[in-house]
């Protein structure tokens, strides 16, 4: 298993805004993915497995940890992709190869929101809000 938590002292969390990053992506990996996986089975989509998408999450939250400070802090527990051979950082290595599946991947995730819309599926909104606006530009 991995196990991601925020961290980082006050000032770079401000920074970063670690906040919106880490809820967001705690949102896609409760929320969304879920729900998209589940959209295709329900309309019997056979094309491409979805839960190849991402590695299985076996808990996602935000709380206090008393433990790690009196922040909320951001919880991900997930399957360990390791022995697929998927490379961990420290450092984010993206080579062509990754580059290329992260496009496809990309691609299949806009075309299940592309799906809803079509579908009028009225989680989407929902899941749409629940993201946290982020800019990259302070």
């Amino acid at each position: 298993m991995i196990v991601k938590i925020m961290k980082g002292d006050e000032n770079f969390r401000n920074e970063t805004n670690a906040a919106a990053l880490c809820l967001n992506e705690l949102h896609i990996y409760r929320d969304v993915i879920p729900y998209f996986q589940k959209f295709l089975v329900d309309i019997n989509i056979k094309a491409f497995d979805p839960h190849q998408w991402v590695p299985k999450v076996y808990f996602a939250d935000a709380k206090i940890i008393e433990e790690l400070g009196d922040n909320e802090e951001t919880i991900l527990v997930m399957e360990n992709l390791t022995p697929k051979h998927f490379r961990m950082g420290p450092r984010v290595d993206l080579d062509e190869p990754h580059l290329e599946l992260m496009a496809k991947l990309i691609a299949s995730y806009h075309a299940v929101s592309y799906a809803m819309r079509i579908n009028q599926d009225p989680m989407l909104e929902k899941l749409v809000k629940g993201l946290i606006p982020y800019s990259f530009f302070a």
